[in-house]
């Protein structure tokens, strides 16, 4: 599995031979996961982050941190997992700075990690962050966009008491029967 995942041709198989690697308990595969986030594929990069964004060692951050950047939709999603588990304040700007590089098909999942970091800051920090998941809330003009920012926000819901209102505003102001069901689901 090692060797698929460093060499073999194809970057699906190389992908998800790290996953799998990293499904190994006692493994300690720090090299191919570093050697994978500097591979020509995006898709075999995001899976290496994906896998350190669960099982990070000490150079991890910096590592991620260089992908910063990147344009690949897959690899965007995949460092904003990372931060949103390992991140904090520090990596508040960067959500902020990226939002406007996100596809609008990545927002649902990005929202939901945007979310989940700021469950990791200071709530004076959130102001900015919590404005722009209500406003996307309550206006994207796709269903699923509205109900990641809406999921992101219901994580902060434990510290920052005032989002009950919003929520429940939220969801009586919202038209889309799809949504509808899922918010008297929930």
């Amino acid at each position: 599995i090692q060797r698929l995942a460093t060499i073999d041709p194809n970057s699906r198989v190389r992908a998800q031979a790290i996953a799998t690697l990293a499904s190994f308990p006692d493994g300690n595969y720090g090299p191919i996961y570093g050697a994978a986030l500097r591979d020509s594929s995006a898709l075999v990069a995001a899976a290496a982050v994906e896998v350190l964004a669960k099982k990070p060692d000490i150079n991890s951050r910096q590592q991620v941190g260089a992908l910063d950047n990147t344009s690949s939709s897959p690899l965007m999603l995949a460092v904003a997992n990372y931060y949103s588990l390992n991140g904090g304040l520090d990596q508040y700007p960067w959500f902020l700075r990226r939002l406007p590089d996100v596809a609008e098909a990545d927002l649902y999942a990005f929202f939901q990690s945007f979310g989940t970091l700021m469950t990791h800051i200071p709530p004076v920090e959130r102001d900015k962050g919590l404005k722009i998941l209500e406003e996307y809330a309550r206006n994207a003009p796709r269903y699923e966009v509205r109900l990641g920012a809406y999921r992101g926000l219901a994580l902060l819901m434990p510290t920052t008491p005032t989002l009950k209102a919003v929520l429940q505003n939220i969801r009586e102001k919202e038209t889309d029967d799809r949504l509808k069901a899922f918010y008297n689901i929930n």
